[in-house]
């Protein structure tokens, strides 16, 4: 019956199924399987070129395809150009597909596809029949009998679905998942639930309206983000070889195991030390449970996780999907009755313009999937409908057809709940839900200068080759008084990482929300030394940046400025400040060694100022650490005067 090998195909092909890959996609492998069968030694149909359309347009986009093609025997040859099936490999894998799908076209076969979710099994059952009513007398063999049931749900089949729909449907049957009572409790054993609720109970504090009932739970959120991806959660980008300690090199992938497979493991990457020769693989799992195990990926993999978090709080949650190759997550809050972004590999919340403003993507087409449906919610996304609008011409998507495909599959989703009165009412909870999105996507949001920062997830050189860096040159933020005060103290933690005034009430959250201007410049957390502090980005020479103070009224001056800037350099590392008007007219040189300094400026008439701090230098690969500002420990608690912050500007205004 089947051997192991005939498992991994088994296997393989569930995914591609389950996938609702389109008919010209089974239709083009099909051929190309009939092909090798009648001529398994002609190179032509061995090879599919990378660059053809078969491989680009008909294959690769097609969740499961390269997968099953691996399975059988293909390689990437990357010294070709091609994906190519092995020499010396048999085509007894080939062969079992067709007499698979031999079996699927007899009516039982279309029948059970019809049904619902396909397993591992009934696969196997299904060959194992074939196969015993053309080569065996006698009873299937134990083997075949007892092999284990599949962890990973695959959804269920829908006919004819369109290639940009395919990723988003093959996902349900993980979101189903996230349901999980089990799943769940595992997942808050992981979380430092105790340390969550004194965070919240400090942001409550801080709140002049602060939220009430079954909303307060929403204060957990900023420290569940927090928690994820600075402890939890890693990135990866490539192995280190354990014998020579350096970065390996991508060679073709290996052949998926029947545990990888049994995790939703189809996607293997894999690597080679070219010093010693040292091999290392990497597995893409896309089942939740093994995430909170391995806990490293890229976005995939982070957002998998993050979403069953999110769902084991107690909180309404998405998995959401763009064309331009990203994944992040999303979060129903009641205090505004609506869907908030949330990206763990960024650390960012409710910041959905910062893929179109910073990162330069361009969307077109970004889907939300839960338990409840699948929707389109690029608008929220997007800073120029018009442009979004331009765009998904282009590719000739159908607004009618994308509608009536996003309906029919909510509609699948939901025929498991709709059944009974309370499922009625849970649907109509969420059609509630998505009139008052629908309504929301009316309005076109604007960038603010938080959204307006490139990538800071993946290597440099990984991001750059992406295009995700953004211009990193952004800001805009103006520091000014209250009507009735002549004066305006501002202090930064970059512990906190927000700016406070002198009574500890927050003016901004996050450093870029208030500078005036920054390029290059980010916020760097070292877990290993407990440390916080800014620097510029890897990669780059120099960063700059800016903050600016405004009187906000006519003939009203700045009189007088103190200013303390902590820094630390290393080597060669710089470290420059200086303080100037708006105009540029008069300047002054400004110490940044945590000294507290007193400028005397009112000669300058001027109504605003702008202070600007230049980091540069360094050696090495690591030069961009060797100028840093506010370096703090992550230990410290929240400073309470001004001498104890590492950033304080207090700015003094006279009228003429």
């Amino acid at each position: 019956m089947c051997s192991n090998e005939n498992k991994r195909v088994c296997e393989a092909l569930q995914v591609f199924m389950g996938s609702s890959p389109p008919s010209e996609t089974v239709g083009a492998i099909k051929e190309l399987f009939r092909n090798i069968l009648r001529e398994p030694s002609d190179p032509v149909f061995r090879t599919i070129p990378v660059s053809s359309s078969l491989f680009m347009e008909t294959l690769l986009p097609v969740a499961g395809a390269m997968e099953l093609l691996t399975a059988v025997g293909f390689e990437d040859r990357g010294d070709i150009d091609a994906f190519v099936l092995k020499e010396g490999r048999t085509i007894g894998p080939i062969n079992l597909v067709m007499q698979w799908w031999n079996v699927l076209d007899k009516e039982e076969g279309e029948k059970r596809l019809g049904e619902g979710l396909w397993t591992v099994d009934t696969l196997r059952s299904a060959l194992a029949k074939e196969e015993d009513s053309n080569n065996s007398t006698g009873p299937p063999k134990e083997e075949t009998r007892r092999s284990p049931s599949p962890v990973v749900l695959v959804s269920p089949p829908i006919s004819s679905l369109p290639p940009y729909l395919s990723h988003a449907w093959a996902q349900t049957g993980i979101i189903q998942l996230y349901e999980s009572i089990s799943l769940q409790g595992k997942a808050l054993a992981c979380m430092p639930l105790e340390r969550f609720k004194v965070d919240a109970e400090e942001i409550a504090l801080l709140q002049k309206n602060p939220l009430k009932g079954s909303a307060v739970k929403e204060y957990l959120l900023p420290s569940l983000l927090k928690w994820f991806k600075e402890e939890f959660f890693s990135w990866f980008d490539k192995p280190s070889c354990g014998t020579c300690d350096r970065a390996m090199t991508s060679v073709p992938p290996p052949a998926a195991t029947a545990e990888d497979l049994r995790w939703g493991g189809q996607r293997v990457e894999g690597y080679r030390c070219s010093l010693c020769g040292e091999q290392a693989r990497f597995v893409r799992y896309n089942h939740p449970e093994k995430l909170l195990e391995t806990r490293k990926g890229r976005c995939g993999e982070w957002a998998n996780c993050f979403t069953l978090c999110l769902r084991a709080l107690g909180f309404p949650a998405r998995w959401v999907t763009d064309n331009a190759d990203h994944v992040w997550s999303e979060v129903f809050l009641e205090s505004s009755d609506s869907w908030v972004h949330m990206d763990p590999c960024e650390g960012v919340m409710d910041q959905p313009l910062i893929y179109e403003a910073g990162w330069g993507k361009k969307q077109w087409l970004v889907l939300a999937v839960s338990v409840d449906e699948i929707v389109d919610v690029t608008w929220r996304y997007s800073m120029d409908h018009a442009a979004t609008r331009q765009r998904r011409r282009e590719r000739m998507l159908s607004e009618v057809e994308l509608m009536q495909n996003l309906s029919h599959m909510t509609r699948k989703i939901q025929e498991s709940f709709l059944s009974s009165p309370e499922g009625r009412a849970r649907k109509e909870k969420v059609m509630r839900r998505r009139a008052l999105e629908l309504a929301g996507f009316l309005t076109q949001r604007n960038a603010k200068s938080c959204d307006m920062v490139g990538r800071q997830s993946g290597s440099v050189s990984w991001r750059t080759s992406r295009g995700e860096m953004g211009s990193q040159t952004k800001g805009g933020y103006v520091f000014k008084p209250d009507a009735k005060s002549d004066s305006i103290d501002v202090r930064y933690s970059c512990v906190q990482d927000r700016y406070s005034n002198e009574k500890a009430e927050v003016l901004q959250q996050n450093f870029e929300a208030g500078v005036w201007k920054f390029v290059n410049v980010f916020r760097k957390k070292e877990l290993d030394w407990k440390m916080v502090y800014l620097a510029r980005n890897a990669g780059t020479d120099s960063a700059e940046i800016e903050w600016k103070f405004e009187s906000g009224e006519n003939k009203r001056w700045v009189e007088k400025v103190v200013i303390r800037i902590s820094s630390t350099v290393f080597e060669t590392g710089k470290v420059e400040a200086f303080l100037r008007d708006s105009s540029n007219a008069s300047q002054v040189d400004v110490r940044v060694d945590g000294v507290e300094q007193t400028f005397d400026i009112s000669q300058w008439k001027c109504s605003s100022v702008v202070l600007s701090i230049r980091l540069s230098g360094g050696q090495g690969s690591s030069a961009w650490q060797h100028a840093q500002l506010f370096r703090q420990s992550l230990k410290e608690k929240e400073w309470v005067s001004g001498s104890a912050a590492p950033f304080r500007v207090c700015c003094f205004f006279h009228r003429e």
